[in-house]
């Protein structure tokens, strides 16, 4: 009897299978892309089926990326500077939001397939919850110093 199966001998192995993942910026760098433009340079990880991926992205400041600018800030709530005209790289490092990676192959055949972003999904919901997470610990920091302990308390 003859058993026939797929044997998968790329370097595809090594990649994440297309979809929507979970991310956090694992760091953010000013660079000049190879045309001179400014850009951030990302390496966002992931983490799926205990493996770990750090998939790179560049935010490149030109009009024809813009849109992936927006969706990146909305996407992990940098909203404030989105609308003031200036993200940093510093703004980016440790952020977390959620990616729909994809698999590009280079057309030349020079360079194996990576994965890249597809798209940053926005979630409105998501950027509320992030937002009162940021208060609930501004106000803890600030109130940190002061007592929590309440003696008139009947328990």
């Amino acid at each position: 009897m003859d058993v026939s199966f797929a044997v998968n001998t790329s370097e595809n192995m090594n990649l994440l299978i297309p979809g929507i993942y979970d991310f956090i910026v694992l760091d953010a760098t000013n660079e000049v892309s190879k045309k001179g433009n400014e850009m951030i340079k990302l390496i966002l990880r992931i983490k799926n089926d205990d493996k770990t991926y750090n998939i790179f992205d560049y935010l490149v400041a030109t009009e024809a990326a813009a849109f992936k600018i927006k969706q990146f800030a909305q996407c992990v709530g940098l909203e404030n500077e989105l609308t003031k005209g200036k993200i940093s790289n510093t703004d980016c490092f440790e952020k977390t939001g959620t990616a729909e990676i994809t698999i590009k192959s280079d057309e030349t055949g020079q360079y194996p397939d990576k994965n890249v972003v597809k798209r940053y999904i926005f979630s409105r919901k998501e950027n509320a919850l992030r937002e009162s997470i940021k208060q609930t610990e501004a106000m803890y920091k600030t109130n940190q110093s002061t007592s929590f302990i309440d003696d008139e308390l009947p328990f």
